[in-house]
């Protein structure tokens, strides 16, 4: 059995890179690894793919010596072997005349049991995809329900459209009133978008580092399923044009995935892997990172978070949430404190709070409590133990927006040991009732009936602390369900009422006293238009997540995530750099943050927050 391989050092001016000689005995790949002087100009080609189970791994040849890689990696050097040639924009890297294709691959070219070697490297991952002729993602294998002949009829169509196009015929396309793509396939129109979907819905799309593996690259990316190719941006435009006119939103008469919701659901969910699709990165903007670059630290900071907060990406290693952001900010290496430099030895709850620290120092921008969960009990990330600060998100969770419209008075200070933050905030409403979900409800048809009763006893105090009738604060709470819904449907005519005499349904099925809102005919969803059966189905699902509570104001308002357990006597807060009301709980003369609050009922927040006097009667808060 041969021996296993052992890495040579490599000089911060070298590149390892890998090439497949040929298949050794049966189908073990056989491959070599060279040390090149980056100031040479290898013409190489870098792998961006998923690492996979790391426990299920394969086999191969280095240098005559046993090397292991995980199955996905493995299948992705054997069709590597089995290509003939891989298209690059600028020429064809052929396999002929026994020149090799020189890949970069971070498993294999990076000693990944040296823990120095590892961390040394990060930082120049974003140069080594931008030094690369090509970039190259490996989607993976076919999926089992998805066969090669239906891959290749979106690829072709996709470069067809998007390549075989000018720009005028393009932009004819979106003019359209039919369906672009729709217009394009006539014929298993619904095959073929959930084929599309299924594709950008492998998890390629969701790992965090082709944020800077797939923006970095020189070229556009060529995307590899199986044995075919496409090139990035085509997939991209085919989902701009799914996505261009609201009208053009997958529905379910034109397709096989669900229901409405549902379909909202695969198109925004993380996991479907839309999002890098959504938020292109403009190549000024990269150019912005690079040394030399005008722009101060603190905007270059932005940028970066702003192109990963729009998204949620995962990464086998929580840390890696923090380190593959911070290696794009790499033209002012020297911004960043030491203890954000990689290290994967440290508790991953510490890393947190350093880079939060870091975000709020430079940029005045607190856009990622947006990410606390107090109910986060995770192996890597543990509350329960209250040694984590209250404004301290866990960066693994999902993300669910960039911070474009806070407003930064100043930037936040810090406690000696980095626990404490103090900054600029101003109280503007007090909690005086809470809807609390009841215990026990395992029930949700019952659960959802039971809290509908519960919000409108908030309703009735709500009319009676305004002066108006219950009838128009139910307005005002389920309008912004129809603007939500309004996304998809692009309507002028409001369908509030219809949605209106179903949650009065439930509410009178579990009410004790008559309510003062009559019951018409018609609650049965039934008879309901699509559009209003979206926003019903929104309502039910907000009344389970989502704990509402009655502000001193009269206001209406929900903690964003829900299920923190808010009570009476917390406070509404603005805080400088937050781009939503806080939830905040005094404690002694500290507070601690809870979550973000969302408003439903009541006058126009916003009016308040443009008002100059709001913030006359500022104060310091401490958060512990």
């Amino acid at each position: 059995m041969a021996s296993a391989f052992e890495y040579q050092p490599i000089s911060e001016t070298e590149i390892r890179l890998l090439w497949i000689t040929n298949k050794g005995n049966g189908d073990m790949l056989d491959c070599r690894l060279q040390h090149f002087q980056l100031e040479t100009k290898p013409q190489y080609v870098a792998l961006s793919y998923v690492w996979g189970y790391p426990d299920d791994t394969v086999r191969l040849q280095l240098e005559g010596h046993d090397f292991y890689v995980t199955r996905n990696l493995h299948e992705a050097l054997l069709q590597v072997q089995n290509w003939q040639c891989i298209h690059l924009v600028n020429f064809d890297f052929l396999q002929a005349e026994g020149l090799p294709v020189l890949l970069w691959v971070d498993a294999i070219c990076i000693d990944q049991k040296s823990m120095a070697e590892r961390l040394r490297e990060i930082p120049r991952m974003k140069n080594i995809y931008s030094s690369a002729n090509q970039v190259l993602g490996w989607l993976g294998p076919y999926p089992p329900d998805l066969p090669e002949r239906r891959v290749a009829a979106v690829f072709d169509k996709a470069m067809e459209i998007t390549l075989k196009t000018s720009q005028e015929e393009r932009f004819d396309l979106i003019m359209r009133q039919q369906h672009p793509i729709q217009s394009e396939v006539s014929e298993n129109f619904e095959e073929f978008t959930n084929d599309f979907f299924a594709i950008i819905a492998l998890p390629w799309f969701s790992r965090v580092w082709i944020i800077q593996e797939a923006a970095a690259a020189c070229n556009d990316p060529i995307l590899a399923l199986g044995r075919l190719f496409v090139p990035f941006d085509c997939l991209r435009c085919m989902f701009s044009l799914y996505t261009y006119r609201m009208e053009w939103w997958v529905r379910p008469n034109d397709t096989g995935l669900g229901s409405i919701s549902e379909t909202r659901v695969w198109l925004q969910d993380p996991e479907r892997g839309h999002r890098l699709f959504d938020n292109p990165v403009a190549p000024e903007d990269l150019e912005a990172l690079e040394a030399g670059s005008m722009m101060n630290f603190a905007r270059r900071l932005n940028l970066v978070l702003k192109m990963a907060a729009r998204a949620t990406f995962y990464s086998t290693v929580p840390h890696d949430m923090i380190y593959s952001v911070l290696s794009m900010t790499a033209a002012k290496l020297a911004k960043i404190p030491k203890e954000l430099e990689p290290d994967y030895s440290k508790q991953f709850s510490d890393v947190c709070r350093s880079y939060a620290r870091f975000i709020a120092e430079n940029t005045g921008d607190l856009g990622f409590l947006w990410r606390v969960r107090h109910n986060d009990n995770v192996r890597h990330f543990d509350r329960t133990q209250g040694k984590i600060p209250s404004w301290v998100p866990n960066f693994s969770n999902r993300a669910h927006m960039a911070s474009l419209t806070s407003k930064i008075r100043g930037k936040p200070s810090f406690s000696a040991d980095g626990r404490m933050m103090l900054l600029e905030g101003v109280q503007v409403d007090t909690i005086s009732a809470v809807a609390d979900h009841l215990t026990g409800q395992s029930n949700a048809a019952t659960h959802f009936k039971t809290q509908a009763c519960r919000i409108y006893e908030l309703l009735e105090a709500s009319a009676k602390i305004r002066g108006v009738s219950a009838n128009v604060v139910l307005h005002d709470w389920l309008k912004p369900f129809e603007n939500m819904v309004d996304r998809v449907y692009d309507q002028s005519e409001s369908e509030v009422a219809a949605a209106s005499l179903v949650f009065m349904s439930w509410v009178q099925s579990n009410a004790e006293e008559p309510c003062e809102i009559a019951l018409a005919q018609g609650k049965d969803t039934d008879c309901h238009s699509p559009r209003v059966k979206l926003m019903i189905g929104n309502i039910r699902r907000s009344l389970v997540r989502d704990d509402f509570f009655l502000t001193a104001r009269g206001n209406i308002w929900a903690s964003r995530f829900g299920n923190d357990a808010v009570r009476e006597s917390d406070i509404l807060c603005m805080l400088s750099g937050a781009p939503t009301p806080a939830i905040l709980r005094p404690n002694g003369t500290q507070f601690l943050y809870l979550n973000v609050a969302k408003q439903f009922a009541g006058p126009d927040f916003e009016d308040i927050l443009n008002g100059v006097s709001v913030w006359e009667d500022t104060k310091m808060f401490s958060l512990a």
